[in-house]
């Protein structure tokens, strides 16, 4: 390729400028307004070698006739002057101001610096709006139709646009430098402004410039760029959380009960006052089955919760509770230390005893029923009935209280009733390794029952191995303190501990405690301000109670109490202590279950009179268990209380009181997933490289064009040489252009 053009060559260049004065006419427009392309056409029509125009010939501009034919012949494109004096001007402003001087490199990149920091601003928006919302509800913004993906979407549309737009002016520039180190094909050119104008021209410059270290960069940004969009959308993931709502219409609520007056589940029967047959039936009914007070919350999204708060001191200082109400207690002791057995039958009309009959026992007074409180009786013949379970109620336990912890005996004290279970059960059963269980007895070589004890070892009753055991349970008024929580449309609660309630001794027969925690008006009151001035307790009220540590106090002693000022709002009442005691020991005492075959029944005795009974339900494959027992018992008193809650009062015989609570309904959350961030963030520190870069490679040239097509389009104007960026914008205002097809 030759390194000069001659005068011959430039003759038939690609574009050949036209410097036409406009003609006279009576319809001329003014200087500084744009000239329309019927204005050119009537003004100066196309020369082509078969018709040149006689009104070009004679014309100001003294344009020759070879100049113009060559000019439409060879490209169609006729370019002509707008009018004398804008030609003047922008020959003034090139020579005074362009023309030598070098511009500045950070003016000349100004646009492209003022995006960079407008990207930058995109992506800090797209970080804290992203970070407002993170672990947060995903946003609805009052129904406008606009998520939050939308939201993120768009601005990352612009920021990659942005980048992209960076990049291929980059690119554009890049081929000035390209074809000023030497002569390049025109082709490569062409690569090069396609490139700066799309993804897929970029890719075509590939192997053109795949050396050019700022080329392939440039590229290879553009390629990664498309990423930006699907990054920017990973990283705002969904899931399900529950999200607090407010309704004053219908306020999450659990139902408690301050007190429960004798009219509502006591009614009188001979002269005496028993419970309603309502709550006869499901004293019963609560070993049946389980059953769920609905009654007792309102949670109109099926999903709530309720605050918790600790007392200052005791037990209940390492705890937190949601409420606390007045109900029904129970607790249980394994007494199978204190139970004798297997013991060989002793008959009156036998002078040796029957050894193939068992017989567990619990200790009683010594000479009063052989010395055995109660027992049960297994028989060898299976056609005879075997005595599997002996239940009794009574009031002193005193008998078993070296089996017995100081709390439970203490806790006893103010039980309602005193249950004891005796009967047969797998408890302490081993299974061995081929699979059968195996209830080993320990027997003693030596002992006059050693060989019953073998017997029972051996012996597979009811074709299930099984032996004695013993369960001892007390049922008190209390103060129940459970965590609540309402899920799927169900109230689960759980007992964080209890209290029993104190007999009053000075003001009558009734059954007192304090609630503590207890939030009134929406102040808490603890142990810790209990004793606050009376001016600052509503409605004080005087109870005695229990000391901190009545838990521990000894049982040799009177229980020991203090009198305490608090607000009427935090105390239990129960003034129907004996008709419940009383219901208790005529349901619970003298009860036997007999088992044989194909029988299995059991009875409850009273006043000679035998009854059915329904502790036949506590047997599971014809055995009980202690947990068996304790479930049944935990049953009972649960039912009893939400029985209390149903019909129960306020401080002031207030209906139904109520603790309030937080609804909830599931809704979709948002969170973060911050690393899928890094990629635009690294695209956007890539961007503003490469632009340093292209600067800096550029710092000391005289001019920068980028993607401007006019200094290829103005390469043959005798002003246009030399000029920058605006020097060439100033040329180029003066100047108009037009295609002229040939005719034929």
């Amino acid at each position: 390729m030759p390194a000069a053009t001659t005068s011959e060559e430039s003759d038939y260049s690609a574009l050949h400028l036209l410097a036409v004065n406009p003609p006279v006419s009576n319809q001329s427009s003014s200087p500084d307004q744009p000239r329309t392309s019927r204005d050119i056409d009537d003004e100066a029509p196309p020369i082509t070698h078969h018709h040149i125009n006689e009104s070009i010939i004679g014309s100001n501009n003294e344009c020759q006739l070879d100049d113009v034919a060559e000019q439409s012949r060879e490209t169609g494109l006729l370019t002509c002057k707008r009018s004398a004096s804008s030609v003047s001007k922008a020959h003034d402003k090139e020579e005074g101001v362009f023309g030598n001087r070098r511009e500045n490199i950070f003016w000349i990149w100004k646009i492209e610096i003022l995006l960079l920091f407008v990207a930058a601003g995109l992506l800090v928006t797209i970080y804290l709006i992203l970070n407002g919302y993170d672990e947060q509800e995903l946003p609805d913004w009052y129904n406008i139709g606009i998520t939050l993906n939308t939201l993120i979407s768009i601005i990352a549309t612009f920021f990659r646009a942005i980048l992209a737009l960076i990049a291929f002016e980059v690119i554009a520039q890049l081929k000035w430098d390209w074809i000023s180190q030497d002569f390049r094909p025109m082709q490569q050119v062409q690569l090069f402004d396609s490139a700066s104008r799309g993804l897929v021209g970029a890719l075509r410059l590939l192997p053109v410039m795949f050396q050019d270290p700022l080329a392939l960069g440039a590229i290879v940004f553009v390629l990664l760029s498309l990423g930006v969009g699907s990054f920017t959308q990973q990283s705002i993931q969904t899931y399900q959380c529950r999200q607090q709502i407010q309704s004053s219409n219908h306020p999450a609520t659990i139902t408690v009960a301050n007190r429960v007056e004798y009219y509502s589940i006591l009614q009188k029967q001979n002269s005496s006052m028993e419970p309603q047959i309502k709550i006869k039936l499901a004293m019963k009914d609560a070993i049946l089955s389980s059953r769920e007070f609905g009654t007792l919350f309102d949670c109109s999204s099926g999903n709530c919760t309720f605050p918790t708060y600790t007392n200052a001191g005791g037990y209940s200082k390492m705890n937190r509770t949601s409420l606390a109400t007045l109900g029904l207690c129970s607790r249980c002791s394994d007494l199978k230390y204190l139970m004798q057995g297997p013991e060989p039958l002793k008959l009156n009309t036998a002078t040796s005893p029957n050894n193939w009959t068992a017989v567990y026992s619990l200790p009683g007074l010594p000479g009063v029923n052989n010395g055995k409180r109660m027992e049960i009786v297994l028989l060898e013949s299976l056609s005879n009935e075997s005595l599997v379970l002996n239940v009794r109620t009574e009031n002193d336990i005193g008998w078993a209280r070296r089996a017995l912890s100081r709390e439970f005996l203490n806790r006893s004290r103010w039980s309602v009733a005193n249950i004891t279970f005796l009967g047969v059960a797998q408890d302490g059963c081993e299974r061995l390794i081929d699979g059968p269980l195996y209830c080993h007895h320990k027997c003693k070589e030596n002992d006059p029952s050693s060989s019953i004890c073998r017997y029972m070892d051996d012996l597979n009753k009811w074709h299930k191995p099984s032996k004695g055991t013993a369960i001892l349970c007390t049922l008190y008024p209390c103060i129940k303190y459970t965590q609540a929580e309402i899920k799927g449309a169900r109230m689960h609660e759980r007992l964080v501990w209890d209290v029993p309630l104190r007999k009053q001794a000075t003001y009558g027969p009734s059954w007192k405690g304090i609630m503590q925690p207890c939030l009134v008006n929406g102040t808490l009151y603890t142990s810790a301000n209990a004793s606050w001035p009376l001016s600052k307790i509503p409605n004080p009220t005087s109870v005695e109670f229990h000391k901190e540590e009545w838990a521990s106090e000894s049982v040799d002693s009177e229980s020991g109490y203090e009198e305490v000022t608090v607000p009427a709002d935090c105390i239990a009442n129960f003034d129907v202590f004996e008709g419940f005691r009383t219901e208790f020991l005529n349901t619970y005492n003298n009860t036997t279950c007999a088992s044989g075959e194909p029988g299995f029944r059991c009875v409850q005795s009273e006043d000679g009179r035998s009854t059915e009974s329904h502790l036949g339900t506590l047997f599971e494959n014809k055995t009980i268990s202690v947990k068996g027992i304790e479930e049944a018992m935990d049953s009972i008193a649960t039912r009893l209380t939400n029985e209390f809650r149903q019909v129960g009062k306020g401080a002031f015989e207030n209906p139904l009181p109520k603790v309030e609570g937080v609804m909830w309904e599931t809704r979709a959350c948002v969170t973060i997933a911050w690393k899928w961030l890094i990629f635009p963030s690294v695209l956007l520190i890539l961007c503003a490289i490469l632009l340093v870069a292209i600067m800096i490679k550029d710092a000391k040239k005289k001019h920068v064009w980028k993607s401007s097509i006019l200094p290829f389009m103005l390469k043959d104007h005798p002003r246009a040489r030399g000029l920058g960026m605006k020097g060439m914008d100033e040329v180029a205002s003066g100047l108009e252009i037009k295609i002229t097809p040939e005719k034929t």
